[in-house]
């Protein structure tokens, strides 16, 4: 699974999200093993919502933002929930009020599409696959305020669901998190609350103990870090951007574990430039 922590930063007015990039899967004779330490688990959800325009094939656009979406578990089911949704979002439709949908509603089709590609990923594999639990999170223009959503599976002897709950984050004083790591993440953000870390680092705090997490390179957490933001006009990734000298400026750019040099930023006469976070 992994390792995902959501925060908000009451100063910044911004809802962080970290996670752990490695991707792996139990071996037959124990321990793990690992698939890929550069699998994304981030992900920006866009919302786009138009109103449609009597007699004519043409929208107008009413509302464009986007939020979070991130995952623990099954690769598969996960992945296609994102791809599906990612499509729906993207062409929502009305002929009547023009106000946004609320981010709950957004959820609400997250969860029913999940809840699906869970249960054929189940019941194709005899149980063994196909659970994950994922969060949608960021600015809602309902509520006027940002929101957690959580989306946890519930297997019963009858039948598979998907659980939906709400966090409304008031501060930085308790992360949502969720995957295989999260009693280790909250107790290491409770070690660097008391006693800071070895730089020391005082600001975003679960971000840091993240990275401690993953340094530990320990079974099924590791890999990189994955780093992304929403604030009330959206939800955006970054890149990592890690000293190769402490004290000089040089540095190593990565994006979940892959490196954006040369030959990977070049897109034609193009370069990929994402936003770095130290």
């Amino acid at each position: 699974m992994t390792v995902v922590a959501i925060w908000l930063e009451p100063q910044e007015q911004t809802l962080w999200v970290v996670a752990d990039t490695r991707i792996s899967n139990p071996g037959q004779s124990g321990g793990t093993v690992v698939a890929t330490d550069s699998g994304a688990k981030l992900f920006a959800l866009p919302i786009h919502c138009y109103a449609a325009v009597t007699g004519s094939f043409a929208k107008k656009t009413l509302y464009q933002s986007s939020v979070g979406y991130a995952f623990a578990g099954d690769v598969l089911p996960a992945t296609m929930t994102f791809a599906t949704v990612s499509t729906f979002f993207q062409n929502l439709v009305t002929v009547g009020s023009y106000d946004p949908p609320r981010l709950r509603d957004i959820v609400e089709m997250v969860g029913h599409l999940a809840e699906g590609f869970s249960k054929e990923a189940l019941f194709s594999s005899n149980l063994k696959y196909g659970k994950f639990s994922a969060a949608v999170f960021g600015w809602c223009p309902v509520l006027n305020q940002f929101a957690i959503y959580q989306l946890v599976p519930k297997m019963t002897a009858s039948d598979f669901k998907i659980q939906i709950t709400e966090t409304i984050p008031r501060d930085n004083s308790a992360p949502v998190s969720f995957g295989t790591g999260a009693a280790r993440l909250l107790h290491l953000i409770g070690e660097i609350h008391a006693h800071g870390d070895k730089f020391p680092r005082t600001a975003r705090i679960p971000k840091i103990a993240a990275e401690a997490l993953i340094a530990e390179n320990i079974g099924d957490i590791g890999g990189s870090l994955s780093i992304g933001a929403a604030t009330k006009e959206g939800f955006q990734l970054f890149s990592r951007v890690t000293p190769n000298e402490l004290g000089r400026p040089e540095a190593n750019i990565t994006f979940n574990g892959i490196n954006l040099g040369q030959n990977a930023r070049l897109v034609g006469h193009y370069m990929v430039s994402i936003t770095g976070m130290v």
